[in-house]
């Protein structure tokens, strides 16, 4: 079995939600849920909702990761991570 990490700390809950919207997924509410749908891949993703600014636990991360790759959205796990980094160098006119 393979060992997955993600090479990203302290990643918020509006810097996942951001990055899920990076690739295409729509976002829905639903009472304490969040869900996250990729029509071309036919995914879903369900968060719980979380202040903007919440830090999302690693083990959710790496699991939205897992799943974004295996369903080919996302060539590897680290994608995921490297999408965000990108969106914190853009935020902070870094890029």
């Amino acid at each position: 079995m393979r060992v997955a990490d993600i090479n990203i700390q302290k990643v918020t809950f509006t810097e996942l939600v951001q990055a899920l919207k990076d690739l295409k997924f729509t976002q829905e509410n639903e009472g304490d849920r969040s869900r996250f749908y990729h029509k071309k891949n036919d995914t879903i993703i369900v968060l719980k909702k979380e202040r903007a600014n919440k830090i999302i636990d690693r083990v959710h991360l790496i699991g939205t990761a897992i799943i974004l790759e295996g369903k080919g959205i996302i060539k590897e796990v680290n994608s995921l991570a490297q999408i965000i980094k990108k969106n914190r160098m853009v935020s902070q006119n870094k890029f």
